[in-house]
């Protein structure tokens, strides 16, 4: 009797052991997606671990297939191996710097967050933004209407640096970054813009391991700078790329020395892409034969996106002239008239008329320079257009890191969506933002796929645990003495 109840003990010892392991395996992915609808290892999308930290770099101006055209990258193979990429990302509307820079870190579309344009007019108080170059343009008011990451981030306890990124030196909500480093103007060559990366990603890395910061966000303009210049497929900007990736190899070689391979989360991205400029006359268009500037206040900037500020009175006049001419190439509204799907519409700094330039033409400047507000100078390459359309305007996203998955692409996702997955990186919770989670979750470590051999742990746990179930019930339900080998009376 004793030797019976001792294999029976043993066996039941065994297959509890069974039970639990085939358990732990089943439930810390399958079971509990079924279950409770998501992973139990995942960390709620609304805050990120604490012992984590996050580089950013934005790379101004790479189009979404410059890395596909160039397969000697190492530095973005390298990165592509041991973290995840994008398909492409497709930036808000319009396609230029200043708008998507602020959804990257807002995750809001421009008529929210109100950096609606490069250039830009507040008729209520007669003052221009004039991108990042003049005083006005640290003015707090042009910024308050959103709350971007690192301001979230300092106000949680994260510190945070900012390297060559326009409006890191401004109080916005009452709040800096820890560090700002502002944008060097006086850096004009391609060689100085390297250069000033280098210096940038060194610093960054330093802070981030000696803990002093625990977000670092890096402005790079070199490969925008090349494309505007000499366009889009020129050698001088295929020799940037290949500096810029060279650049990216030394820092990741850089965070194994630094030993923050488990720790820090490295990010990098850009705000648009980059199309030629067209080399035909007939593509390229007057205003000035069409309107007359005297019913014009000022039109701010050139190239592809335009917005007009008429004189009181004149805006329908100004766009029925515009209208009636039926300029091949350009797609002239009303702000009231705009599509929702451009999302700027809802912004007092929107003029009373857009004029959008269709792929392959471009808009003049008008010769009144005080009238015409904006860069001036004629490129090689441009951007700006409708990314819906010109897909020359989608970019990149390349990220790798302790809670990001290895070796994965995923679709294409909106500009908008970078926000909530930075959030979650540099754990700073995210405000509320246009972004989509569901966008960009996948990316998480935590969130591998189900394969075949999860379905068939978890069958096998399952089905052992209902067998288990089964024996415990028939096992203490029989009567005692006959479990102890003894008639039952």
């Amino acid at each position: 009797m004793v030797r019976i109840l001792f294999f029976k003990s043993c066996n039941m010892v065994l297959l509890l052991a069974l039970v639990v392991y085939l358990f732990h395996l089943a439930s810390a992915d399958l079971l509990a997606r079924v279950f409770f609808g998501s992973s139990t290892k995942r960390l709620g999308k609304d805050s990120g671990p604490t012992e984590y930290k996050l580089l950013v770099i934005l790379a101004d101006g790479w189009r979404w297939d410059y890395i596909i055209n160039e397969p000697s990258l190492k530095g973005f193979n390298r990165l592509a191996k041991s973290g995840v990429k994008a398909e492409y990302v497709k930036p808000i509307f319009p396609s230029s710097d200043y708008p998507n820079w602020y959804t990257v870190v807002t995750g809001l579309y421009p008529e929210n967050h109100g950096v609606v344009h490069n250039y830009m007019y507040d008729k209520d108080r007669d003052e221009f933004f004039m991108k990042g170059t003049q005083p006005g343009d640290l003015n707090s008011h042009w910024w308050d209407k959103a709350e971007p990451i690192w301001v979230t981030a300092e106000k949680n306890g994260v510190k945070s640096a900012l390297y060559g990124w326009s409006g890191c030196e401004i109080e916005i909500r009452g709040v800096r970054p820890s560090f700002c480093k502002s944008y060097d103007i006086s850096k004009s060559t391609l060689k100085q813009h390297h250069q000033e990366l280098k210096r940038n990603l060194n610093d960054a890395i330093n802070r981030l391991s000696k803990g002093t910061i625990q977000l670092a966000v890096v402005y790079h303009n070199g490969v925008d700078t090349a494309g505007h210049k000499y366009g889009p497929n020129a050698k001088e900007t295929k020799e940037v790329i290949k500096d810029f990736d060279f650049a990216l190899f030394e820092l990741q070689d850089n965070i194994l020395k630094k030993e923050l391979q488990q720790e820090l989360n490295l990010v990098v991205l850009s705000d648009h892409g980059m199309t030629n400029a067209p080399e035909d006359s007939d593509r390229t268009i007057s205003l000035e034969k069409y309107i007359s500037l005297n019913d014009i206040s000022y039109v701010l900037d050139k190239g592809s996106f335009v917005m007009i500020q008429t004189e009181s009175g004149k805006t329908e006049k100004v766009y029925q002239d515009l209208k009636r001419a039926n300029i091949k190439g350009l797609l002239v509204y009303r702000k009231e008239d705009l599509s929702e799907k451009y999302g700027i519409r809802g912004n007092k700094f929107v003029l009373p008329i857009i004029l959008l330039a269709e792929e392959g033409y471009v808009i003049e400047p008008i010769s009144d320079s005080v009238k015409q507000k904006g860069d001036l100078f004629s490129t090689a390459g441009n951007h700006g257009y409708d990314p819906s359309v010109v897909k020359d305007m989608w970019t990149i996203f390349y990220a790798k890191g302790p809670l990001l998955r290895r070796d994965y692409t995923a679709p294409g996702f909106s500009m908008v969506d970078h926000y909530n997955l930075l959030c979650y990186l540099a754990s700073v919770p995210p405000r509320p933002n246009n972004g989509s989670w569901e966008h960009v979750g996948h990316m998480l470590a935590e969130e591998e796929q189900i394969t075949i051999w999860d379905w068939i742990v978890t069958g096998g746990a399952v089905v052992t645990i209902m067998v288990a179930g089964l024996y415990l019930f028939v096992y203490l339900s029989w009567p005692k003495k006959s479990r102890s080998g003894q008639k039952h009376e």
